[in-house]
């Protein structure tokens, strides 16, 4: 979602609110998760969530890569007063906290962005509310 949000803003291109907050993890903090989990397997299978214990607002994290891309963000919809959550108490409880947090992973976004960081292109969808991807 990062990336999404990040490259609307770089290409002056409108941020959805209609997701209006989120939470997210580094890849490498979610691998080390996956793989501890396999400690944990049972039949019958338990349910993990696994993310970063932020929400983050989309409004503030498109304002923030604004800031950093010196860009001014335009948004599109309406805040929704419902959003797809994690809660992930239970793995943070489990495992602890992701070693990078939110404000990190922006950072590295933005900086990944402005190098020219290779992508594949591939949309999240973050903004679907209908489960129509």
């Amino acid at each position: 979602m990062l990336f999404d949000i990040a490259n609307r803003v770089i290409n002056d291109q409108p941020v959805s609110l209609s997701a209006t907050c989120f939470n997210c993890i580094w890849q490498g903090d979610a691998n080390e998760a996956a793989i501890r989990s396999l400690t944990l397997a049972d039949a019958p299978a338990a349910k993990l969530n696994v993310s970063g214990p932020e929400t983050l607002s989309v409004r503030a994290a498109a304002n923030r890569f604004g800031e950093i891309f010196g860009k001014e963000v335009k948004f599109t919809g309406e805040e929704s007063d419902s959003a797809y959550i994690s809660n992930c108490q239970k793995a943070h409880k489990l495992f602890g906290y992701p070693h990078v947090s939110a404000e990190t992973l922006i950072d590295w976004q933005a900086e990944y962005i402005l190098s020219g960081g290779r992508t594949l292109d591939k949309p999240t969808h973050f903004e679907e509310r209908k489960g129509k991807y």
